[in-house]
């Protein structure tokens, strides 16, 4: 048997709607279960992948009475692990370009006319970019979304390696540009 909304319920009740901008159906928080047909999660088709085993999501209740809630269905996605690889890829060209002449940073030196000194600051300066570069990061993810970002970030990456290919086929080679 259930006892009547308290005020503090309606309240709760109120403010949820309020924030959601929808009616939606009060539980109490002891009923509450894990909802893996919510369309907001359903971007794409699932695949049949589950943690733990539970391919349902509801384990065989003993019939004592006791009701144990089912574990939450894990499910993956295609595009997330596409967007992961996407950025890991990403990942990987920036550090790549953060540390190409470091290991061999005397003979870039004797390319570029220039001391090695100079060389090596070129990976301090790739960690004062980042400083910079990471409140533009959080306002693109924040306004356009990790996808905005994300492309953002790939074409600003392609043109800042051409122009670096540029400065290394000058003549003579242009370790400023690069």
């Amino acid at each position: 048997m259930h006892e009547a909304p308290s005020e503090v319920d309606r309240s709760f009740r109120g403010e949820q709607e309020r924030l959601l901008g929808h009616d939606i159906e009060f539980q109490d928080m002891t009923e509450r279960t894990w909802n893996n047909k919510d369309p907001a999660y359903m971007d794409d088709e699932p695949r049949d992948e589950t943690i733990g085993g539970h391919v349902s999501g509801v384990d065989a209740a003993p019939d004592n009475g006791e009701h144990e809630q089912a574990p939450p269905v894990y499910r993956v996605y295609k595009r997330r692990w596409f967007g992961l690889m996407q950025l890991v890829l990403m990942n990987i060209i920036v550090s790549w370009d953060w540390l190409s002449f470091s290991p061999v940073a005397n003979t870039a030196a004797e390319y570029f006319s220039t001391t090695s000194s100079i060389i090596n600051w070129l990976s301090t300066a790739f960690l004062f970019a980042f400083v910079v570069a990471a409140p533009f990061t959080i306002y693109a993810l924040h306004t356009g979304g990790p996808r905005l970002a994300l492309i953002t970030s790939s074409l600003l990456i392609l043109s800042g390696n051409w122009i670096r290919y540029a400065g290394t086929r000058a003549s003579p080679p242009n370790f400023p540009v690069t």
